[in-house]
């Protein structure tokens, strides 16, 4: 879920999963079928529910871990994250059904009804507790927390027993011929910035240009966290970062890959590198283009301010004033690829 979607900002993410936001094949039915349902969709969704672990995709890659318990206890795991949310979870039936979450200290609710965006993004579910949630330490197994890997998460829960199906059908009048079209006509359309499938040809096509268009290149950035930062992204996939609080440039790895959220760019500073924002140590960051698009001062060709071939770094504490001419001192390379990709994304919108 996260359930709390509007959470955009994730400075230290983990990798993006290789499967289809939404997708789990192996159970075969989805909160949309039971919305399509023609009778008793609140008792269904209370079936459905009810002992299970459901995995939901979070921007930036991430997933949220919630084992709705029997007893009405619920608890969340984040991937990326070592301490456990605690809460209550109860279904509003009726025409409109809706299940409802109180997490936290505050016990705030937040209700979601069966046509909700936030579960569309479910990515797995399985029977019990099975990533083994304690409901008292109040921490996160290892393999659930920040060392863990949310494409593992995803792959360890991806099928609810066919006894639980069967009772969702039998109550719900739900049939095989629905699942199955909801299954075929089901959409994992990137919400940013187009609505290119996942996948499909036209978003691989996009990830060859865009890791085109940075390679390179360097970009001037600027964030309220981080502030000024000059960035290089060499041809050979190396990348050096300028960061203002680090007083030697940061080599590393960069790539461009189909995100979740549409496509991100991705990289890798090597184990254990310190993030002072969100004061994690993460091997891998993603953060999809269209942010960094819209963090971005200025660019230009090539290595402007030589960053691959110096270990001090020009832009490091103390160098405030440099920090601000570099965006002048680094023009020519804008962010029209990403206007374009919106401009071609929309045509074909408007001809479907």
């Amino acid at each position: 879920m996260r359930f709390l979607l509007l959470s955009v900002w994730f400075a230290a993410v983990g990798l993006v999963m290789g499967l289809p936001a939404g997708a789990n094949a192996a159970q075969k039915m989805t909160f949309a079928d039971i919305a399509a349902a023609p009778k008793n969709q609140g008792q269904a969704l209370g079936l459905f529910l009810s002992g299970t672990t459901r995995v939901f995709w979070e921007r930036g890659g991430q997933v949220s871990i919630y084992y709705f318990a029997s007893n009405g206890r619920l608890i969340r795991a984040d991937s990326g994250k070592d301490k456990l949310l605690y809460g209550k979870w109860t279904l509003r039936k009726g025409r409109n059904p809706s299940v409802c979450l109180h997490l936290g200290a505050k016990g705030k609710k937040t209700c979601y009804t069966l046509k909700s965006k936030a579960l569309k993004w479910e990515a797995g579910a399985c029977e019990g507790n099975a990533f083994a949630l304690s409901s008292k330490s109040g921490k996160a197994p290892s393999n659930v927390g920040i060392a863990a890997r949310p494409k593992v998460l995803v792959k360890a829960c991806q099928r609810l027993s066919e006894r639980r199906l069967a009772s969702v059908k039998g109550v719900s009048g739900i049939t095989a011929r629905m699942v199955a079209k909801s299954l075929k006509d089901k959409r994992y359309d990137s919400k940013v910035p187009g609505i290119y499938k996942r996948g499909s040809p036209e978003r691989r096509r996009w990830t060859k240009k865009l890791t085109t268009n940075y390679a390179g290149t360097t970009r001037v950035t600027y964030s309220r966290g981080h502030g000024y930062q000059v960035v290089y992204f060499a041809p050979n996939k190396r990348v050096y970062l300028a960061h203002p609080k680090n007083p030697r440039v940061l080599p590393g790895k960069w790539w461009i890959q189909d995100g979740v959220w549409g496509h991100e760019a991705c990289f890798n500073y090597g184990p254990n590198t310190y993030n002072p924002v969100t004061k994690r140590r993460k091997r891998v960051t993603c953060i999809e283009l269209s942010t960094v698009a819209k963090m971005q001062k200025s660019g230009c060709v090539g290595d402007r301010f030589g960053l691959s071939r110096s270990k001090s770094n020009p832009f490091g504490p103390g160098q405030n004033g440099a920090r601000r001419a570099a965006s002048r001192q680094c023009q020519g390379v804008g962010t029209e690829i990403h206007e374009q990709f919106s401009r071609e994304a929309r045509e074909q919108r408007s001809k479907r």
